[in-house]
């Protein structure tokens, strides 16, 4: 099959609303990791965490400002992404017939030219209390705006936001930016959600402890068949490794729990108010 005509039934095979992709909107910290593990486990879905070609690869094009912009994000989609995606799934025609992604870059400026092509997904939404997120966020120094992998991978200047801030965004505080990142996540996910259920898709929410507690599975049946794969899940019980702790994040663990946020929460509610994308 040439390059076009592959693109072209990758394509036309997640514009079908049954195999419609299924993505996360969350902030990150939120255990998208762990849900990929136990999704790739369940027949049927092909999950993966941040799969190549993955989204920050094409970060500068995230919005499409321009036309031309707008042209080479469809582009990418259509070449590369929607075809890796069909690729994992046997080309349609294998065991794997649902495409899982949880990276939480999706929602950071390239839904819109995916809906543009016809590719209505699905979502699930993981909630983990915005000040934990901020504070682990805060623990790694992965500062929105500041940071390189805080502008990569959460917020940047160029970025469409739900938030006007009456003041810049270099006179915020560290942690001020780690939270308002969440608060502009919850207001995307309200944006995202609404915009694929009108046009027919759907989207489920889970809590951070759903993950751990297994309440998960009964939630996500509502979005997409859910059959664990008993084997699998044994297995990895029976073969994996302690899972290692990021050790940065932990050194910094006992200092950053003391620290009382909410003086700077407020200072910077007062700073913002609602806009449109």
């Amino acid at each position: 099959m040439s390059n076009k005509n592959h693109s072209e039934a990758a394509l036309k095979y997640f514009s079908i609303k049954e195999n419609a992709p299924v993505f996360c909107i969350t902030t990150g910290r939120s255990g998208t990791g762990l849900l990929a593990t136990l999704l790739d486990k369940c027949y049927g879905l092909s999950a993966h965490h941040e799969s190549k070609p993955a989204f920050n690869e094409v970060r500068d094009l995230a919005w499409a400002r321009s036309t031309a912009d707008q042209q080479k994000l469809k582009s990418w989609w259509l070449d590369r992404k929607l075809p890796a995606m069909y690729e994992s799934i046997g080309n349609g025609s294998g065991p794997h017939r649902i495409y899982v992604e949880t990276s939480h870059m999706t929602t950071k400026g390239f839904i819109e030219s995916l809906i543009e092509l016809g590719v209505v997904p699905r979502f699930i939404v993981i909630r983990r209390d915005p000040r934990a997120v901020a504070k682990s966020l805060y623990a790694l120094g992965t500062i929105p705006v500041k940071s390189k992998i805080g502008q990569e991978w959460c917020l940047n200047e160029r970025d469409r936001t739900f938030f006007n801030i009456n003041t810049d965004y270099s006179k915020l505080k560290d942690y001020q930016l780690c939270f308002l990142y969440c608060l502009e996540t919850q207001a995307r996910v309200n944006h995202y959600t609404t915009l694929v259920e009108q046009r027919g898709s759907a989207s489920v929410h889970l809590e951070f402890d759903d993950l751990v507690s297994g309440v998960w599975k009964s939630k996500l049946a509502a979005l997409m068949p859910i059959r664990p794969n008993v084997l699998a899940v044994l297995r990895e019980k029976l073969f994996s490794s302690p899972e290692k702790v990021n050790e940065k994040e932990e050194g910094k663990k006992s200092q950053i729990l003391e620290k009382d946020c909410s003086l700077e929460e407020i200072e910077l509610l007062k700073m913002i108010s609602t806009a449109k994308i």
